[in-house]
């Protein structure tokens, strides 16, 4: 399984759970780690870069509703 379909999925499983107090901050998942919840994406963005240096990350607004993207004619839902 690609690296961000399991953070997706551990995120959607949590979705509910983490929106309860944290609507609107940021969430970054490291597989299926949760590296913490922050206030604002530049801070989640540096505190990513510096707990797991280059490895890639995933990091999302967290709502309780779930979001669908687009990205080359494909839909995901988070």
């Amino acid at each position: 399984m690609d690296t961000f379909e399991t953070e997706a999925r551990v995120y959607a499983c949590r979705r509910r759970e983490l929106a309860r107090d944290n609507a609107g901050k940021f969430v970054v998942f490291d597989r299926e780690r949760l590296v913490g919840i922050f206030d604002d994406p530049g801070i989640a963005l540096v505190e990513a870069f510096r707990q797991l240096g280059r490895s890639s990350f995933f990091m999302r607004p967290i709502s309780a509703e779930p979001i669908q993207m687009r990205a080359n004619g494909a839909v995901f839902v988070l």
